[in-house]
C-alpha cells in the first residue's frame, strides 16, 4: 500500500496529498509533487519545509498547520483509489 503524506504549495491555500516515496529531502524538510498533478511546475512541501519557506520571507510568520487546510478535491479522489 502506498503511504500518503499531507503537503501544501508555497501559498498554503490547500492541503494536497503526495506519495511518501515521491518526496525528496531538501535542506529543510521534504519537497515533491502532489497526487492531483495540478502542481506540475510547483513543488509541494511537508510541514517542516513549508514552515522554513514561509519564515524565510516573513520572520513574524505564525505556523499554519497543513492538516487544518481544506483538502484539494482532485487529491481526495485520487487518494481513494490507492
Amino acid at each position: 500500500m502506498t503511504k500518503l503524506v499531507s503537503v501544501t504549495t508555497s501559498s498554503g491555500r490547500l492541503k494536497h496529498f503526495a506519495r511518501e516515496e515521491a518526496m525528496h529531502e531538501a535542506e529543510r524538510g521534504r519537497m515533491g509533487s502532489a497526487l492531483c498533478d495540478s502542481q506540475i511546475f510547483t513543488d509541494v512541501y511537508d510541514q517542516v519545509a513549508f514552515d522554513a519557506y514561509r519564515m524565510r520571507w516573513n520572520p513574524a510568520y505564525k505556523q499554519v498547520l497543513i492538516t487544518d487546510l481544506p483538502t484539494c478535491k482532485r487529491c481526495a479522489k485520487k487518494s481513494e483509489r490507492l
